[in-house]
Formats: C-alpha cells, sequence, structure tokens
C-alpha cells in the first residue's frame, strides 16, 4: 500500500493512535493493483519497483498538472496524463481478488473521493455511502 501525494500538505484529522493524519491536496492511494509512471526521460517506477526506490521516486516526482484522464472500464484501467509529460497508469491485479477489495481510492479536495473495487467504480463522500457504478468483469 502507497499514497502518492500531490499538491500542498493538507492536516486530514487524527489517526486511530492519535497521530495526525497529512496528506497532499490530492492524493492516491494504490491498494491491490499494478501501477506504473511513465514518460520522456524518466525511470519507469513501478508496483514492482523495490520500496526503497519508490519512495524516493515520489519524492522526487515532478507531475504538474492533470491534462486528462481516461478510464477504461473493459480492463478497469485508470490514466492520469500529467503536464510534465509523465503518465501514471494503473490496472486490476490478475489474480482472484474478493469482488469487494479496494484497488485503489483517489482522495480529491472537499473530502470526495473516487474508490475502485474490482467490481465498482464509487464517487461520493469519504463520510457518507457513496454512489456506485458496477462495472462489467470480462474474461481476457
Amino acid at each position: 500500500m502507497f499514497f502518492l501525494e500531490i499538491g500542498e500538505a493538507i492536516h486530514h484529522g487524527k489517526t486511530r493512535d492519535g497521530r495526525d493524519r497529512i496528506h497532499g491536496e490530492w492524493h492516491f492511494l494504490f491498494e491491490l493493483c499494478d501501477w506504473s509512471f511513465s514518460g520522456i526521460n524518466l525511470a519507469l517506477v513501478s508496483s514492482s519497483t523495490e520500496v526503497p526506490e519508490i519512495e524516493a521516486a515520489f519524492d522526487s516526482l515532478t507531475l504538474g498538472n492533470v491534462l486528462a484522464v481516461s478510464f477504461i472500464e473493459e480492463r478497469g484501467e485508470l490514466t492520469f496524463e500529467f503536464s510534465s509529460a509523465i503518465f501514471l497508469h494503473v490496472s486490476p491485479y490478475t489474480s482472484e481478488a474478493d469482488f469487494d477489495d479496494t484497488e485503489w481510492i483517489f482522495f480529491l479536495p472537499d473530502k470526495l473521493c473516487w474508490n475502485k473495487t474490482k467490481t465498482t467504480l464509487s464517487f461520493g463522500s469519504t463520510e457518507a455511502p457513496q454512489s456506485s457504478i458496477d462495472l462489467e468483469i470480462k474474461n481476457a
């Protein structure tokens, strides 16, 4: 599990053990998914990279603004294009995960988020039930 922090650091309350929860204005939680950053003059950083290298890469990434986001429902693939000519590609694990397991969550300002499981993509408040879009699962 990794967080990618984007934007200004903001206080998001306390953890269960009382520590301050600080995240970027926008932050992306990678859980049960494959992901990779690619771009011009950028060494590939992906979910298969060793943890210290991932952390160093996340600390040094300069992404710029989000230019475009696409989601391919049939494959459950999400792609972000940034103004720095870097792309973030996110796709489901190929393993047989529980249909309700979270693959990723993209947290937005004002306590909103996108939440992706194997079978649904939901959008809404982090503090209230979310509206879901059921995704059709296709066997490759």
